[in-house]
């Protein structure tokens, strides 16, 4: 197994998005990590988003999905 690190990055946006262009958004994202020890990067999830007052979203638990991953949810739980 690889070494690798989780990071969450906050994404400001403008006022008015839904789940679904929130979604579109992500996937046409442009990003990049670049140093020479970096191999690949991928984005793994929405861990949690904010809509505008008239949306409710419910909060998502991160912790469910590193539980498939026991070396990382032992880490997180700690």
């Amino acid at each position: 197994m690889s070494d690798y690190v989780y990071l969450h990055v906050k994404l400001q946006l403008e006022d008015g998005q839904t789940e679904d262009s929130i979604q579109e958004i992500v996937q046409d994202l442009d990003y990049s990590f670049d140093h020479s020890q970096i191999t690949d990067y991928e984005i793994v999830d929405i861990v949690d988003m904010n809509l505008s007052e008239n949306r409710e979203v419910e909060n998502y638990d991160e912790t469910e999905e590193m539980e498939h991953d026991p070396e990382l949810y032992e880490k997180w739980s700690e």
